[in-house]
């Protein structure tokens, strides 16, 4: 599906996924224009904003694929790899996916489809080496780090869906257990001090603020707090607020998130306007697309030097996580449920956010020092 801004003639502009390069020639500045990272090149140009050019979208469909005819259904028992992927991508559980979960996957299973979609499925994906040979192919490509796990996350999500709906031709998933290339260091350190978040109140403009109390209070993920809206609020008996969402990543297990609201976040729900869609919103009331808030706020906080470098607007969601594991009244169920995590999750990040607190453990009785002497 192609995403963007429409022009004016209808034509469909700035499609989302397409990565760029620039290199510079004799003759100037040259762009060229992929229909993803790693991806087939389609466009040449000597312009950033070449795809407002006529037949910019018609290369792209062609080199994406878009315009083949969509073949006819394999006879049963001699499907191949790329007939099991769409297969998965015309799926109930595909379909259940959060928009970002199923572009991550997508940018691994256009070379999936490149490399094995020829293959026999059942030969392929039931073969004991077939581990070995992704493996092998990923390191010969040179992709690392995120890069290869893009490749590696989708094959291992397509073995897993066939070992769920089709065990009988698919008994177990032969990519289960293949660990990640990319080994990032937590971020359960890294938090938004109550320095940050009130200098940044202080100086940015309300709706980027308004952003950073909700996200900092709330405790969502961007992609639900821009959608959040009086539909969403409720009031306790208490005459308390509390905010009440299924979340994106957690829609296929029906994750709820159900937290009161701070003082400050309910202040912001009280004026926000019937008649408007969400509590986050630009300047001209319209919603925030899930990106775009998170670097404008960013930028606009690094620009003022309220945040130090290495601080995301992402982080703000796990400081709320520490906060909640610090606090000696929050239950695993009570983290799970303000959270949005399944009760095994909860009871993990409880232990590794918990474990940062420097009050965890209480000081040793005097009779308990090392330098006492026993009785």
């Amino acid at each position: 599906m192609l995403t963007g801004r429409r022009r004016n003639d209808g034509e469909m502009a700035k499609i989302k996924g397409v990565f760029k390069t620039s290199k510079g020639t004799p003759n100037g500045k040259r762009y060229y224009h992929y229909v993803h990272k790693g991806g087939p090149r389609f466009w040449i140009g000597g312009r950033d904003d070449d795809d407002e050019t006529p037949g910019y979208v018609e290369a792209y469909r062609i080199a994406a694929g878009l315009d083949e005819p969509k073949p006819a259904p394999a006879e049963p028992g001699k499907e191949t790899v790329k007939d099991m992927v769409l297969a998965w991508q015309g799926s109930r559980e595909w379909s259940e996916k959060a928009p970002r979960t199923q572009a991550d996957y997508q940018r691994g299973l256009n070379d999936i489809v490149t490399k094995f979609g020829a293959q026999p499925a059942r030969l392929f994906m039931n073969d004991p080496e077939a581990g070995t040979l992704v493996l092998n192919w990923i390191e010969r490509s040179g992709w690392t780090g995120k890069e290869g796990d893009y490749r590696l996350d989708a094959i291992k999500g397509l073995g897993s869906w066939l070992a769920e709906r089709h065990k009988a031709d698919y008994p177990r998933s032969q990519f289960k257990g293949i660990k990640k290339f990319y080994k990032g260091r937590s971020r359960a350190s890294i938090v938004w001090t109550d320095t940050h978040v009130d200098a940044c109140i202080a100086a940015l403009r309300q709706n980027l603020s308004d952003a950073i109390v909700f996200a900092r209070d709330i405790g969502g993920r961007v992609g639900d707090l821009v959608k959040l809206g009086h539909q969403h609020v409720k009031e306790r008996k208490d005459g308390r607020l509390a905010v009440i969402f299924e979340t994106n990543k957690g829609r296929r297990h029906s994750r709820i998130m159900n937290v009161i609201l701070t003082p400050r976040a309910e202040a912001i729900v009280r004026r926000t306007p019937e008649g408007q869609r969400t509590f986050l919103a630009k300047a001209d009331g319209e919603p925030w697309g899930e990106k775009e808030l998170a670097k404008e706020v960013m930028e606009a906080a690094r620009n003022k030097k309220l945040v130090p470098t290495g601080l995301r607007f992402n982080d703000l969601r796990g400081s709320r996580a520490t906060q909640l594991a610090w606090s000696p009244d929050t239950s695993i169920g009570d983290f799970a449920l303000q959270m949005g995590w399944g009760p095994e999750t909860a009871a993990r990040m409880m232990s590794v956010y918990a474990s940062l607190n420097p009050d965890a453990l209480k000081a040793p009785a005097e009779s308990e020092t090392p330098n006492s002497a026993p009785n």
